[in-house]
């Protein structure tokens, strides 16, 4: 997951200096709040679709993973680049992920491995994240982007969840050798 993490940390700065730049109306080493959302946006849809993938929970390291995370961050930068404003150029590269995710475990010939309670409270959090998304949108009837904020709190918590659930045996081992 060291790459995951890196695009974790790229997507706190972007979407910090986003956020910033865009109610201070400042230009952050000479980049305006519109392309500093441009970077967040890449950062956070390939954060998401990387954390829906590894699900298939392929060996690390490997060929497949590195390959999928290729693939991931080559579809969202088209995406992106064609018009970032565009909210299907933000869904689709999310929903191509979970044909990515099966085509994957078929090629696993394997079932994932998951801590279902997480898994649960994942998937319960995955609806409160969409409608926070949704309702961000509007940013005149969001003026004080609470709905944006909780959009932040519930994919946050969506990932975390989800990131526990994945490969428990994992965890497992880890804390009896604490």
């Amino acid at each position: 997951m060291r790459f995951e993490s890196i695009v974790c940390f790229f997507t706190l700065v972007t979407s910090a200096t986003y956020h910033v730049c865009e109610s201070l109306d400042y230009k952050f080493l000479g980049v305006n709040h519109y392309r500093w959302h441009f970077m967040d946006n890449i950062f956070a849809i390939t954060g998401i679709m990387l954390n829906i993938m590894n699900f298939a929970q392929a060996p690390r390291p490997s060929a497949l993973r590195e390959f999928r995370i290729a693939l991931t961050v080559g579809i969202v930068i088209c995406f992106q680049a064609a018009s970032p404003w565009n909210l299907a150029n933000t869904v689709v590269p999310l929903v191509l992920s979970i044909p990515m995710l099966l085509i994957e475990l078929v090629y696993l010939r394997r079932l994932p491995t998951l801590d279902k309670s997480d898994a649960f409270k994942a998937l319960l959090c995955v609806p409160a994240a969409a409608l926070c998304f949704y309702k961000g949108l509007d940013e005149s009837k969001d003026w004080l982007r609470l709905w944006h904020g909780g959009w932040h709190l519930c994919i946050g918590a969506v990932t975390y969840f989800s990131v526990r659930c994945q490969n428990p045996q994992l965890r497992k081992a880890a804390q009896k050798t604490d």
